[in-house]
């Protein structure tokens, strides 16, 4: 999904969507409420982002420079020749304010760590970013203008009208691109909390194009990493967009003191609880929300909070705007607040400190609900006529999903929570959490549901149901089909249950007392997840021969939806019972769940089901051998869903039978599940990370696994073996093999256990597993009475690395 997809989605325009919600960096019109805005005004909010939104250079002053050098963290701008003006200071925010740079400079840096150096190299052919420029544009919330402006000369005005058009132009770019910088200024303006000493610098280098850097203590990245690169791509007339992120790490001082950069939070409050309810109109299908949110600070003095809110992660889409009517504290007292597309900036009631327990109301509505479009078939395909489902798109809606549709704050923050939603007749609402009570109400078919357990990702979806259930047992599982495709749902119904018993043999119980299973619209093409709740695309709920007659939708076999609903049940393990940290750790929920689903085709359908899927897992991790390591997530661009879907789990299969070599089949077998089932109850309902899953796996074996996590998780690479044989018979009579193996990627050696299989006439097979060091070359001796007729590596297909003979 955004983060439990299961399948093709353009993640990395939601990753830039988190980037930016998090770091409340999104802006379009302000929206407020007659009462709120005057508050506002009054409060002095709204004068200061006009203040900001005005910014311009001061065209008189200019700052002459030679060899000047400026940094920030590691990161150094050289300025060998040239000028700079800065911006009119704006008094309220002395702060706040830009630069342009015009002259001749360089940008230089050396990354932290293997894994970012690597990264830079992909774009730069080396380790350290080292890059000319000729104009730089700066905003900042920091000591930047204590820096220049002790050098400020009277400028000619040429020199001051050039920069301040040329600034002008960048900051419309990133207005138009809806980056906004106004938020944190005004943030850190109001609040004794200091976290908003941002700086953001813009240029364009020759190898790159036009990049962005990004230093950000309040994170950057998914409320991780403070330092980000991104390259940026031009559409034309001024307009930019994000292509990709270069590069992000954190700041030089957290290395030094040593933090646990897995574990870092650095988020100012944890929400806890929501009331919430929620109805759509008749007819026009405007959502009306009342939310109650109670949460608590993480630091002293919190008197201006940011939360995301916002209704999708498409900037483009104007008809899926939200309107806040009004924000108030638990008294009822109506709070000064901005909303800027996607994003509030809410000044508290006063200043709360640690612990201290507060609650934010909020109204607000929108006009973003539309119905799911009728399947079509893409050009060059032809559509039997007889396929009567592809109507029923009209009979579900677009989802109120994992964005932030109701205030969120943080990455996968977990809440308990109590809903309430009205719906339109003939529709009915499913949603996250246990069913209380369904009943009707004038227009309206209505659900109240409640999760006492902390979550997160609480979703909701609604359309033209016919439901079915199973109660015979925890947890209750329900099954909501559309009326053309119901005679699915039975089947649907008795493999989830056979699921969730298979998997709480290895995982522990079903986290939830109620499971809801609900068709989604057609064409979505994956599924998701959210606590207690697993929505399918609408080809899920199809039959065989009319998946047959679709094929552009799947490209897959008929058979597909035992992996697809056994991999989506598998996330309430892999996704909430435990789920991931950051966003470097989504491979536990993404790679775990899709092994689960690959065990469980293997006690379901047969070991041929199970040998398709790790055959598809390694032919799709090798279609592109030059990704970066499984750590990196979705930050890689081109290499996230191979790294999640089928580099991960295949890395776990590889795991499981390094156990198994190492004690034995049925013991490893025994202590890798064991594992499993020990993390899942350890950290059952934390966010975790991989280190959490090393430990458990070091006290269940007895054994430090670190090395292989190392590897195969943090480092990138796909082994490629070249091996050789030769035999030669000895004075007992006997042969002596003698079996030579190269690994030919010298930058990402890597440690493994190899299975050696000799092939001895009569059918009579020999195995050896040999633990290669990572070292370039290694040559292994074996003595047998017979001569093997060949010698081979990996016939089992143990290892995620390519074997063919040579020298």
């Amino acid at each position: 999904m955004g983060f439990l997809r299961s399948r093709e989605v353009d993640l990395f325009k939601l990753l830039i969507f988190v980037i930016l919600v998090c770091s409340g960096t999104l802006t379009f019109n302000t929206i407020l409420a007659d009462e709120a805005q005057e508050a506002a005004t009054k409060e002095g909010i709204l004068s200061l982002i006009e203040k900001l939104k005005k910014m311009e250079i001061d065209t008189l002053k200019v700052a002459r420079l030679e060899n000047f050098s400026f940094k920030k963290d590691r990161v150094e701008w050289k300025f060998e020749s040239g000028y700079i003006c800065l911006t009119k200071p704006i008094p309220e925010i002395p702060r706040a304010g830009g630069a342009f740079f015009i002259g001749q400079g360089r940008m230089i840096f050396e990354p932290p760590g293997k894994i970012e150096k690597e990264e830079i190299k992909n774009y730069t052919d080396k380790e350290t970013f080292n890059e000319p420029f000729k104009e730089l544009f700066i905003r900042f919330n920091d000591d930047t203008r204590q820096i220049f402006e002790p050098l400020m000369k009277d400028a000619s005005s040429d020199e001051g009208k050039k920069a301040a058009e040329k600034f002008k132009n960048r900051q419309q770019a990133l207005y138009d691109l809806l980056f906004n910088l106004e938020f944190p200024a005004i943030e850190d303006y109001y609040s004794e909390v200091p976290r908003n000493a941002y700086l953001f610098a813009e240029t364009e280098v020759e190898k790159l194009g036009l990049i962005g850097f990004v230093y950000s203590p309040a994170g950057v990245l998914e409320g991780a990493e403070e330092i980000m690169l991104i390259k940026r791509k031009k559409l034309g007339f001024g307009a930019t967009t994000f292509e990709n992120i270069i590069t992000a790490f954190n700041k030089k001082e957290d290395y030094e003191k040593g933090i646990d950069l897995d574990r870092e939070d650095i988020n100012l409050y944890n929400v806890t609880h929501y009331d919430m309810d929620f109805t759509i109109e008749p007819g026009n299908l405007i959502f009306n929300a009342k939310v109650s949110m109670r949460f608590t600070p993480l630091v002293d003095k919190l008197s201006v909070i940011q939360i995301p809110l916002g209704a999708d992660f498409d900037p483009d889409r104007h008809d899926k705007q939200i309107q806040i009517n009004k924000i108030t504290d638990e008294t009822g007292k109506d709070l000064p607040f901005i909303y800027k597309n996607f994003t509030v900036l809410i000044q508290l009631p006063g200043t709360l400190n640690k612990n201290d327990v507060a609650v934010l109301n909020f109204d607000y509505k929108g006009d973003f609900l539309r119905p799911d479009p009728p399947v079509s078939p893409p050009p060059g395909y032809r559509l039997d006529p007889s396929l009567e489902f592809l109507p029923e798109g009209e009979s579900t809606f677009r989802l109120l999903n994992t964005y932030p549709w109701f205030p969120q704050y943080g990455y996968l923050k977990r809440y308990s929570f109590d809903m309430t939603i009205r719906v339109p007749k003939p529709f009915i609402a499913i949603a996250s959490g246990t069913t209380l009570k369904r009943w009707t109400e004038g227009p309206y078919n209505c659900l109240h549901t409640k999760e006492d357990k902390p979550v997160a990702l609480a979703s909701v979806l609604f359309g033209k149901y016919i439901t079915i259930k199973d109660d015979s047992k925890r947890p209750v599982i329900y099954v909501h089909s559309l009326f053309k495709q119901q005679k699915q749902a039975q089947g649907i119904l008795e493999e989830s249950r056979i699921i969730v018993t298979e998997y709480e043999k290895y995982l522990g119980s079903f986290p939830y007392d109620e499971l809801d299973i609900a068709q989604m619209g057609f064409g979505y093409g994956f599924g998701q997840a959210p606590p207690g709740l697993v929505q399918l695309t609408g080809e899920a709920f199809l039959g065989d021969n009319e998946l047959e007659a679709i094929p552009w939708r799947i490209g897959g076999k008929p058979g597909f939806r035992a992996g697809f609903l056994s991999h989506e049940i598998g996330h309430e393990w892999w996704g909430h019972v435990v789920s991931w940290k950051n966003y470097h750790e989504q491979w536990l929920s993404e790679s775990f769940t899709e092994y689960m689903a690959g065990l469980y085709l293997e006690a379901s359908k047969g070991t041929k089901e199970f040998e398709y899927k790790l055959n598809n897992w390694k032919e799709m991790s090798y279609m592109r051998k030059n990704i970066g390591p499984i750590w990196l997530g979705y930050r890689d661009q081109n290499g996230a869903m191979i790294s999640l879907y089928f580099k991960g789990p295949y890395v776990l299969h590889m795991l499981r039978m390094a156990l198994c070599k190492v004690y034995g089949p049925e013991e490893g077998n025994r202590l890798f599940f064991e594992s499993l089932k020990r993390f899942c109850e350890q950290f059952r309902d934390q966010n975790t990370v991989t280190k959490d899953y090393q430990q458990i796996l070091r006290e269940t074996t007895k054994a430090n696994w670190d090395w292989f996590f190392d590897q195969w998780f943090r480092e990138a690479g796909f082994p490629e073996l070249k091996y050789s044989y030769i035999s030669r018979q000895t004075e007992d009579g006997k042969y002596l093999v003698e079996v030579k193996i190269k690994q030919t990627d010298k930058e990402h050696l890597k440690r493994m256990l190899i299975p050696i299989f000799f092939h001895f006439p009569g059918n009579e097979l020999g195995r050896k597993d040999v633990l290669m060091e990572q070292t370039e070359e290694a040559v292994f001796r074996f003595k047998y009475s017979k001569n093997p007729e060949n010698v081979t590596i990996d016939d089992a297909k143990e290892l995620l690395a390519a074997a063919s003979w040579g020298e």
